[in-house]
C-alpha cells in the first residue's frame, strides 16, 4: 500500500532555492537527488517521500513545514510524521515495539487511517482509554513532547473525544450538572465543551510526565486555561482553545461575555 504524503508546494521550494542563490543542480547535489527530480518537484509533477522531504529541507536550511505550508502550532499527525522523516511502515514497526502498539495491532494501514481522520478498524480504537496509551509511544517515535502529539491528534480527529489517561474512569455527570447543561445555549455549550476538552488534554500530558518521571507543576498552575494572548494574532497566533472556537465559528468579540455567563452559572 503506497504511503500517503503531504505534498510540498512547488512555489515554496523554488522560492527558497532562489532566495539562497542556488541552481537546481546545486540543490540536487546538496539533497542527494538528480537535477531532473528537482525540476519535477518545482513543476509539481512529483512530491518527495518523507525521508527525501527531510533531506530537501536540510539542504535548504529550513524545516519541512516551510516547504509544505504546515503552520507551527497547527501540526496534524501527518505533519509530525513528515517532520520526523518517517514512512508509514517504519512508524508502525516502531509503535509495535510498545505494549500499546501491540494491543492495538498497529499497522501501516491503521496509521494512515489515524492521520487522515478516517475510521481505524480494529479492537480498541474507539476506546479513548486505550488510544490514550499510544500517545507516549508516538511522542517517542516522532521525537516531540507528548502534548504536541495530543494537540496534533485532536486537530486531525476533530469531533472525537480526547484520548484519556489510562486507568482513569469517567464519572457519570450529576443531576445538577445535567440541569445546568440544559439551561445553556448552543454557543455556551460549545465553549464549555472545548474548555473541558482542553482541561482533559492538559491532564493527559501531566499523567504522561509522571510516567516519564518528569517534573509536574501544581494543578493550580497547569489547569490555568489561556483564553487569549495579549498581542496581535498576526504576531503570536491563537491559543489552542481559540483555534478550536474559530473552527466552530464562535470565536468573536463576544467571547468574554460567554465566559462570564458560564461563570455565573457555576460552570
Amino acid at each position: 500500500m503506497p504511503a500517503p504524503f503531504r505534498r510540498i508546494k512547488p512555489n515554496r521550494l523554488a522560492a527558497r532555492r532562489e532566495e539562497l542563490g542556488l541552481t537546481r543542480a546545486e540543490l540536487a547535489a546538496r539533497a542527494g537527488v538528480s537535477e531532473r527530480m528537482i525540476f519535477f518537484y518545482e513543476e509539481g509533477r512529483h512530491s518527495p517521500a518523507p525521508g527525501r522531504l527531510d533531506q530537501l529541507a536540510k539542504a535548504l536550511g529550513c524545516d519541512s513545514g516551510a516547504l509544505t505550508g504546515a503552520q507551527r502550532c497547527a501540526e496534524t499527525l501527518i505533519d509530525l510524521r513528515y517532520a520526523a522523516g518517517l514512512p508509514l511502515d517504519r512508524v508502525a514497526e516502531l509503535l509495535r515495539a510498545s505494549s500499546a502498539g501491540r494491543e492495538l495491532c498497529v499497522s501501516a494501514a491503521k496509521v494512515a487511517a489515524l492521520e487522515s481522520g478516517r475510521h481505524v478498524r480494529g479492537r480498541g480504537w474507539k476506546d479513548a482509554r486505550t488510544t490514550g496509551k499510544l500517545l507516549a509511544p508516538l511522542a517517542k517515535v516522532y521525537g516531540v513532547p507528548v502534548r504536541m502529539v495530543l494537540d496534533a491528534w485532536m486537530r486531525t480527529r476533530t469531533g472525537e473525544p480526547a484520548p484519556q489517561i489510562p486507568g482513569k474512569r469517567e464519572q457519570d455527570p450529576s443531576q445538577a450538572a445535567l440541569k445546568t447543561w440544559e439551561l445553556l445555549n448552543e454557543r455556551q455549550r460549545i465553549y464549555l465543551g472545548e474548555i473541558m476538552r482542553d482541561d482533559r488534554m492538559a491532564g493527559t500530558e501531566m499523567w504522561m510526565r509522571r510516567v516519564q518521571r518528569l517534573p509536574v507543576p501544581r494543578a493550580a498552575e497547569w489547569r490555568k486555561l489561556p483564553l487569549t494572548l495579549k498581542a496581535a494574532p498576526s504576531l503570536v497566533g491563537y491559543t489552542r482553545l481559540q483555534e478550536r472556537l474559530r473552527r466552530g465559528g464562535v470565536h468573536d468579540p463576544g467571547a468574554g461575555q460567554t465566559v462570564h455567563a458560564l461563570e455565573r452559572r457555576g460552570c
